[in-house]
Order: structure tokens, then sequence, then C-alpha cells
């Protein structure tokens, strides 16, 4: 069903006609995958492979150790052991809001390539010739499941699996705001078709390294505020990860939402000298997507993500100088 928050090209059903007709695709998604990106191409590769269709999933990061759980994940491609010398007329993007955010990936991308553009951020670019965006989904995985509905094909229990995953991800276990009706009737009926939540959340959530705690010891002890403690950030740099190689980052903003009173919270990562990614999160009526669309990033008004080059320092003063419009009235 569509309302007046989709924007699309075509229609799933359009979208579904022309995969039909159509045999060889590549599948991507995002630069650092998480729980609704991996799901979603997962979910989309199961779709082509029952309908018998030549397919390859291929992603510019690594899959980080807590995923690798999910079922056929070791069918997902490094850029480096797929090649670029294979040109690709039809290419999938997953939860993806601009082409940037696919990272290198973007180089399978040619001029004759047609894309479809599956995804739910709300700051979507539109890009793709075939492109359907639904910001009040909790998460392209419910998307991609709405196709195996119009293809009527059978779900298993691995794609229950998949999909529950997905969805407990970007709601964070059902704690976000955009946690609806329709994500809890998806998870009940992948519920009913097999997947055991206490076994994919302990997955989730129970699998960290030493070294994953370590380093976000080390990120408390620089938490900084700004404008009265309304904002709250931390940061780890290229030292620390070095201290700590087998650190997953991910999620580590999502502490900060624990200190009360707080309005927006972000963690910066060093990713390489003088080059910073910036995880966002906002409890108030700060979009943190328009402030991460201003570096070329983008997600969701409560949650985006951006690269910032620079010194940490310097970062942070991009960052409080951004957020600066919003907290005028308590400097």
């Amino acid at each position: 069903m569509t309302d007046s928050s989709v924007r699309h090209s075509h229609t799933l059903e359009e979208i579904v006609q022309y995969i039909m007709q159509e045999d060889e695709f590549l599948i991507t998604t995002h630069i650092n995958p998480d729980g609704d990106s991996l799901t979603s191409i997962l979910v989309f590769a199961s779709i082509l492979r029952q309908l018998n269709k030549i397919y390859t999933v291929v992603l510019d990061d690594p899959i980080p150790v807590k995923f690798q759980f999910l079922p056929d994940i070791e069918k997902v491609l490094t850029m480096e052991k797929l090649g670029m010398d294979k040109v690709y007329k039809n290419v999938v993007v997953l939860d993806a809001s601009n082409l940037d955010r696919i990272g290198d990936t973007k180089s399978y991308i040619q001029e004759n390539t047609r894309v479809i553009n599956i995804d739910h951020h709300p700051g979507n670019t539109e890009f793709g010739e075939f492109f359907y965006i639904d910001p009040d989904q909790s998460s392209t995985v419910e998307l991609v499941h709405q196709l195996y509905q119009i293809f009527e094909l059978p779900l298993n229990l691995q794609i229950a699996e998949l999909i529950y995953t997905g969805i407990v991800c970007d709601t964070g276990c059902f704690r976000y705001s955009n946690t609806n009706a329709q994500s809890l009737e998806v998870s009940a009926e992948m519920v009913r078709l097999g997947a055991v939540p206490s076994k994919i959340i302990g997955q989730l959530q129970n699998q960290h390294s030493d070294h994953t705690l370590r380093a976000l010891g080390r990120a408390f002890s620089r938490i900084e505020f700004d404008f009265n403690e309304r904002v709250v950030g931390m940061s780890l740099n290229q030292n620390d990860l070095r201290d700590y190689p087998s650190t997953d980052t991910e999620g580590f903003v999502n502490y900060l939402l624990m200190i009360q009173d707080t309005q927006v919270q972000y963690f910066v990562k060093e990713v390489a000298p003088n080059c910073h990614r910036v995880s966002f999160r906002s409890r108030c009526d700060v979009d943190v997507n328009k402030i991460a669309s201003q570096f070329k990033g983008g997600g969701h008004a409560t949650a985006a993500g951006c690269f910032i080059e620079g010194s940490l320092s310097n970062v942070r003063r991009q960052v409080v100088e951004k957020l600066t419009p919003y907290f005028e009235s308590v400097l």
C-alpha cells in the first residue's frame, strides 16, 4: 500500500515486473553495513535465487563479526574478490540514501547500468532509473518483505530469521520511534515461521570481544558536553583502534542515550588519518539527518551518520557549529 509519504518512479509491482524480465543483477548496500542493510541484500538475493536469476552480492566494507551468524552471509563478496572487470546491466542498491553511501561499489555503475534503489531513508536522493522510498517503514528489509509478498514466494526459516533480525536492528529491539504496528506484525509473522527472538538478540548483543568493551571504556573517558549538557559526544582515534584491533564500534553512540537530559548525541571514530566517521542520535526536534547531509551523509531525523575530514578537534568544532542554530538559546 502506498500513501503520500512514499516517493517512487515505479510501484513495487512495476519493479517486480522488471525483475521478472531481466536475468543478471549486482546487489549492494551502504558502507559500514548494519543489520538492516545486510539482511535486506540477503533477502533480496533469496528472491532472485528462487526465481533462478543470476546475481552477485558485493560490499565495499567487511562484515562485522556479530553478523556472521546470518544465513548465507558467506556468499557476500568483497570488491577485491569480485574484481572490476565485469560490467553489470542491473545494480540493486538497498538501504542507501545516495550513491556516495555505497562507497567504491559505485564504480560498477556504468552509463548503461539500470539502478534499482529501494530504501526507507527520508533523505534518499531518488537516484536510479527505478526508485521506491517509503520513510514510514521501520526498515528497508520490510520493503523487501513486501516484494516477497508480491512475488508470492514462500518464506522459510532462514528468511524469517533475516527479516526479524533486520527489523530488530533498525528499531533498536523495538525501542525506537520508528517501531510501528506493521513492524511488530511482520516480526510476529517471522516468529511464527520459526525465528527465535532470544537466539537472534543474543547473537546481536552478547558477542562482543573484550577489545570492544575496553575501547568503549576509553571512549567513555572522553565524554564532552556542549550547550549546557544538551549535546554530548565521545570519540576514538586510530591509536585506540590499534590498541584494540577487534573492536566493533557499531552502536557506541547509543550508549550516550543513557545520559539523562541530553538531546543530541554523537560518536566520532577516526577511520583514517584526519578522516572521521560521525554517528548522530537525536531525541528532540533536531533533525540529525539534515546535519549529516551537510557533510554528504544521511540517515533519519533521529539517527544519521557522515564522514568529516580534519583533526578530531576540528571535527568537533564543525559538529558544534552545525548544532549551534538549534541551541543558541541555551548559550
